[in-house]
């Protein structure tokens, strides 16, 4: 994980520990973790900054071994090392790994199902099943999701196709009502 690559990613550092969900999980700098990882292994527990008492606690951490690197720090690595690139960023795309993903953007994710129209289908095909098994366990959906269809473009955020009563995210990630 980089900085560079969202304005959520923005604020977290190299290091960090778990605090029971990823929501709470708390970050550090490399400085501050190299500091106190070696007085730790022999000083009493009640001794122990938030860092070091999380990981004794919890035992989860979280290294961002290149969150400072910026783009071009990262572009010039693959480049100097030779490292073979995905094909797709070349053809624009800016984050691979999954077609859909809710992290990335409206763009990213319209482009995503137009490259790949079958995904797009097993997308709304995954979404009827749900509805058609909360429907057989009594689920009724009131105004809202009729459709497979109608997950779908709700899952995008596609706003030329809302669903009456459907809720979005605005833009800074409050929940209201279309």
């Amino acid at each position: 994980m980089r900085a560079a690559e969202s304005v959520k990613r923005q604020g977290r550092d190299t290091f960090g520990v778990m605090g029971g969900s990823y929501k709470q999980a708390m970050f550090f700098s490399l400085d501050h973790t190299e500091e106190v990882h070696h007085e730790a292994k022999d000083r009493d527990p009640v001794w122990d900054c938030t860092l070091i008492k999380i990981m004794r606690e919890h035992g989860d951490t979280v290294v961002n071994a290149i969150y400072d690197w910026t783009d071009e720090d990262l572009w010039q690595y693959i480049k100097d090392n030779d490292i073979e690139m995905n094909p797709l960023y070349a053809r624009g795309y800016k984050r691979v790994g999954c077609i859909g993903c809710p992290l990335a953007t409206w763009k990213q994710v319209t482009k995503e199902f137009e490259d790949y129209p079958k995904y797009k289908e097993a997308y709304i095909r995954a979404f009827q099943r749900m509805l058609d098994s909360n429907r057989a366990k009594g689920k009724v959906y009131k105004g809202t999701w009729q459709t497979g269809e109608d997950v779908f473009y709700w899952w995008i955020e596609e706003y030329k196709h809302i669903v009456k009563g459907q809720m979005r995210f605005d833009e800074n990630g409050v929940i209201e009502n279309v």
